[in-house]
């Protein structure tokens, strides 16, 4: 038998729970956007959509959000800034992108992105950090100053800019450097239509700080979705650069200690600390394994102290009053 209809008024009220939680869902979300772009001024947000467009940079959705490409709230920042890398003004167009809701979304995924963007041309980064390298280390040795307290030059996007005209890849009138995108997952048209990123994967210009959207390559590296999507050479190349970057000794005195503890000889250290404590212990437990029975008891006794504890809090003959004077003190402060 069918269930008996629902009544008019529960109809209504369901109908009305439901357009009212997708006006909240709608609500919510505008105001997402609207948060999110309001951290740039007004003039940012029309001076970014005059310069980049009006579309969203990566798919050209109508209406995009103008979005951080470094977030305010990145905890990075300072470890970016101590290696003399990020040197451009959060709040200003350097570090703003156009973007529709959907990559918004998946572009601040930290822990599983869905969509990235950096550099086209890599090689210009390493090689420019090489060359400033060896500025540096030549101006070490010349002075006696340590290298760390040097500034270490970084490329501009005007820098980046004026290499891409030099190479003829770009026209003097680009509003930046080439950067490749990458779609991480289909999430366009909820993957609907099949193929659709190819169209959207050819290398664009973008007017803002490289190093921005290099920190966020760096970050995408560790993604096992931009292992198997991006080519092996394109990955060694970031990799490489991470390494120049934060290989030198600009870091700071909390990274230094952390460092230590994990370097070779100090866990060499630790594991001789380690096995001596462990021979100790072994000896212990022989020793009291000999002065046990030979039954079958005593060998069980003696190899379940040696293999965990080595004596009993509390035995087979303990009683309740043993309980309570070792554990009153406990009890009573809790």
């Amino acid at each position: 038998m069918p269930p008996p209809p629902m009544p008019h008024s529960r109809r209504l009220s369901s109908c009305t729970h439901s357009v009212s939680a997708a006006r909240t869902m709608a609500a919510s979300s505008s105001a997402s956007s609207v948060a999110s772009s309001g951290l740039f001024s007004a003039a940012t947000r029309a001076e970014t959509l005059r310069i980049a467009g009006t579309k969203c940079w990566a798919c050209s959705t109508l209406a995009p959000e103008i979005c951080h490409v470094v977030p305010h709230h990145d905890p990075q920042i300072p470890v970016w800034e101590q290696a003399g890398l990020f040197t451009f003004n959060y709040k200003h167009t350097h570090n703003s992108i156009p973007l529709c809701g959907s990559c918004h979304t998946e572009f601040d995924m930290s822990l599983d992105p869905g969509y990235v963007f950096f550099p086209a041309d890599i090689q210009y980064f390493i090689d420019f950090e090489r060359q400033d390298r060896a500025r540096r280390e030549e101006i070490a040795t010349d002075t006696g100053v340590h290298i760390s307290t040097l500034s270490r030059q970084v490329p501009t996007s005007a820098d980046y800019k004026q290499h891409e005209i030099d190479s003829n890849r770009i026209s003097p009138t680009a509003i930046g450097g080439r950067y490749s995108r990458v779609f991480l997952k289909q999430f366009l048209h909820s993957g609907e239509i099949p193929g659709i990123e190819k169209a959207y994967s050819t290398a664009k210009e973008w007017h803002g700080a490289p190093l921005a959207s290099i920190r966020r390559a760096f970050a995408a590296l560790s993604s096992p979705r931009f292992f198997v999507i991006i080519d092996t050479n394109t990955r060694h190349m970031l990799e490489e650069l991470r390494q120049l970057y934060f290989s030198d000794d600009r870091i700071s005195s909390e990274q230094v200690s952390l460092r230590d503890v994990y370097q070779p000889q100090a866990r060499t250290s630790q594991k001789h600390q380690l096995e001596d404590q462990t021979n100790d212990e072994s000896a212990r437990c022989d020793k009291k394994a000999k002065g046990q029975d030979t039954g079958f008891a005593g060998t069980f006794v003696a190899a379940n102290q040696c293999g965990g504890y080595t004596e009993w809090v509390l035995g087979p003959e303990s009683t309740t009053n043993d309980v309570v004077k070792l554990y009153a003190p406990v009890f009573s402060s809790t």
